[in-house]
């Protein structure tokens, strides 16, 4: 026997909810490590997809548009209500006798066990989302500006587009652009399987439009001087009305549009003409060259970039990763890869590490206490001192160490002292009195826009005059109102 709508109903009720639960109780669990993140936020994703599906299938069966759900709500109200319920029991109990061993669908108590497709998801570079693989655009970067560069250095200039010549612009750029952003869009999508990628790039992509119709994008700034020149096909009525213009303009408006050049006048203006009044879209695309169009080359370049400011933390972790491994012999590096387990680098605490190294030669100390070579020490610039007053006049070597130390207990501790909050805006600052000097001036900024009850809420008497709180009252507790 099929069951009715109104079971359907009952069961994507009792789906969603169970997937709702299921959501809760692992929100619930705090992952320990990288990995178990990233399989928490996968298993969230799929769930999250399970429960808006069933949300889709419940909207559907509400709005009845074939009108079936009305009919069955008619079926089991009324006069007749009671003899309907015991003629769908009988069949039910036929039903049963006929198939006591027909087994229930099981419904999703649970979130769903991405088992082992999970880490497939990675490549061995990427362990598990912590490091980007660029590897592959880097080759590709070099052999197209012919500019040979460390793989290190190509991560701090990735989004860098304007710093390659527009000539060298061509169709394997733009395919080198087109993949680059597709591998980053993968990436994001797999690390952060929960947001919303296309609010990231809507922004980015309306403040584009503004700046290329200004012609400020870096890079085609002489791209508003050619937008100028666009030649008006309203005021002409024939290709041959179009000859008039010249060879010159109609090949310089044919380039802005993206359309071949080449031809006699004639084929030229008759080119030109076909685009009067239709989208770029309508077109044939025969008549356009094969040459890039800059506007869409420099709109994936954008996203690009918006993507590399928002991984800007894994680029460069995966950039100082790269730097460890060169600095470490083949040895030490196929050490530190038997040490991970599960792509997870386990970090174990004991005693021993409180003892002191054997450091023979006197080599200076990394930042992690150990002994480093003295190259490797003087290029961290760990031999430049950095002191901190709100620390205490506490000494951190390096630029790294100094930047990291405001957001460390110690700074934050010291802010707290002085009772400022510990905010981007005090980055930098070491200082007591400049930390004290900028907390007021913030304050007072912020004064100027709070909002006053007492003198900028609005009330209105009997006879419909407008007057201030303060005011107000004052009124009312003399019974002047």
């Amino acid at each position: 026997m099929s069951s009715t709508l109104m079971e359907y109903v009952r069961a994507g009720h009792h789906e969603r909810e169970a997937l709702i639960n299921a959501i809760a109780g692992e929100l619930k669990t705090k992952p320990k490590s990288h990995r178990e993140t990233m399989v928490q936020q996968h298993k969230l994703k799929r769930a999250l997809d399970q429960a808006a599906g069933s949300s889709k299938r419940l909207k559907a069966l509400y709005t009845d548009a074939d009108g079936t759900r009305k009919d069955e709500l008619n079926s089991i109200t009324g006069p007749n209500t009671m003899q309907t319920f015991y003629d769908r029991l009988r069949d039910l109990r036929d039903q049963h006798r006929k198939y006591p061993t027909e087994p229930e669908e099981p419904m999703p108590l649970t979130l769903p066990d991405l088992g082992d497709s999970f880490p497939q998801t990675f490549s061995g570079e990427e362990s598990f989302g912590r490091y980007v693989d660029l590897n592959a655009f880097h080759l590709r970067f070099t052999n197209l500006t012919n500019t040979p560069m460390e793989y290190s250095t190509y991560l701090q200039v990735v989004e860098k587009f304007h710093t390659v010549e527009k000539e060298k612009k061509g169709i394997e750029h733009k395919k080198y652009v087109t993949d680059l952003f597709d591998y980053l869009r993968s990436f994001y999508e797999r690390t952060h399987p929960l947001a919303d990628f296309d609010e990231i790039l809507k922004a980015s992509i309306e403040a584009f439009e503004e700046q290329w119709a200004a012609g400020t994008v870096l890079g085609y700034e002489e791209e508003k001087a050619s937008a100028s020149e666009k030649i008006d096909l309203g005021i002409y009525f024939a290709p041959k009305h179009l000859e008039e213009v010249g060879r010159e303009a109609l090949k310089k408006d044919c380039a802005r549009l993206g359309l071949k050049q080449g031809g006699t006048l004639q084929q030229l203006a008759e080119r030109l003409f076909a685009t009067k009044g239709k989208d770029l879209g309508q077109l044939d695309k025969k008549m356009f060259s094969k040459s890039v169009h800059y506007k869409e080359v420099a709109l994936l370049e954008m996203k690009c970039a918006r993507l590399v400011e928002v991984l800007r933390e894994v680029i460069e972790g995966t950039r100082i990763n790269i730097q460890k491994k060169q600095s470490r012999s083949q040895f030490e590096n196929e050490q530190e890869a038997e040490d991970e387990v599960d792509g997870e680098e386990e970090v174990e605490e004991s005693d021993e590490e409180d003892k002191p190294f054997y450091n023979p030669l006197n080599l200076p100390l990394g930042w992690d206490g150990k002994p480093i070579p003295f190259w490797l020490y003087k290029l961290h610039g760990l031999g430049i001192e950095y002191k901190c007053e709100i620390c205490g006049n506490y000494s951190f070597w390096g630029r790294r160490a100094f930047e990291r130390h405001f957001q460390e207990w110690r700074h934050a501790h010291g802010m707290r002292c002085l009772k400022i909050p510990n905010t981007r805006h005090f980055h930098e600052i070491t200082l007591i009195e400049d930390a004290l000097s900028l907390w007021e001036k913030i304050k007072s900024n912020a004064g100027e826009f709070q909002w006053r009850p007492d003198a900028e809420e609005e009330f209105e008497d009997s006879q419909g005059n407008v007057l201030n709180r303060k005011t107000y009252d004052d009124l009312a507790r003399q019974g002047l109102l």
